[in-house]
């Protein structure tokens, strides 16, 4: 795993870091203002983040979850696990791997489940 990151970071260089950087912030923020813009999820904080984001899902964070495995997605973190009061919310995040039509079709199946 060491070995991996080393050879993936030098090749990518300070020039691709940031290039992944962005990408995955642009991500995560296109996805979190679609599942907002639904009605069905909520943001738990309005402050900025990185490619790391929570939301509330109105009708449960397992729901959405099991929606999201059915599809064959990774779905969020449970953050009532850790934090009670946070029981119907999820962590989500978003790399610069992510495809457009993988980030839409995420959100899809994340609505259709609440």
């Amino acid at each position: 795993c060491a070995l991996a990151a080393t050879v993936y970071l030098s090749l990518a260089g300070p020039a691709g870091l940031w290039e992944a950087a962005v990408l995955s912030a642009q991500k995560a923020a296109y996805l979190r203002e679609k599942l907002i813009a639904s009605g069905k999820f909520d943001p738990v904080f309005n402050g900025k983040f990185f490619r790391e984001f929570a939301v509330r899902a109105k009708a449960g964070a397992e729901k959405v979850n099991r929606a999201a495995a059915n599809a064959g997605f990774v779905g969020g973190y449970l953050l009532g696990r850790a934090h009670p009061a946070l029981g119907d919310c999820l962590l989500l995040a978003v790399t610069e791997k992510r495809t457009k039509e993988e980030i839409d079709a995420f959100c899809e199946r994340a609505v259709a489940a609440v």
